[in-house]
C-alpha cells in the first residue's frame, strides 16, 4: 500500500479513567494496527480537549493533509475527530 497515514489521537481530558482510552493507549492500540497491516505511519498527532476550537494537533494534521503528506486517518474511534456533524464540518 503506497499510501501514507496519520494517526490521530485525542483524549477529552489530560486525566482518562480507562488505559484504551488514553492518549498513550490510544497510540499503541493504533500503532500495533498500522505494523499488523503494513501501513505507513508518517505522523502521530495528539490533542487533550474536548473542544473542537482548542485542538492545535487536529489544525496541524488538516494543513498537513491539504499539502498531501499523508491521505488516510487512522483513529480508534470516529468521535476522537468530532462529537457531532456540526464540529466534524
Amino acid at each position: 500500500m503506497s499510501s501514507k497515514f496519520f494517526l490521530y489521537c485525542r483524549a477529552s481530558t489530560p486525566q482518562v479513567a480507562h488505559p484504551s482510552h488514553s492518549l498513550e493507549g490510544q497510540k499503541n492500540t493504533l500503532t500495533l494496527y498500522a505494523q499488523k497491516h503494513g501501513l505507513v505511519v508518517s505522523q502521530i498527532f495528539f490533542d487533550s480537549s474536548s473542544t473542537i476550537r482548542n485542538r492545535p494537533g487536529f489544525t496541524e494534521m488538516l494543513q498537513k493533509l491539504e499539502l498531501v503528506e499523508a491521505r488516510v486517518i487512522l483513529v480508534t474511534d470516529i468521535n476522537r475527530l468530532a462529537r457531532n456533524t456540526s464540529d466534524g464540518h
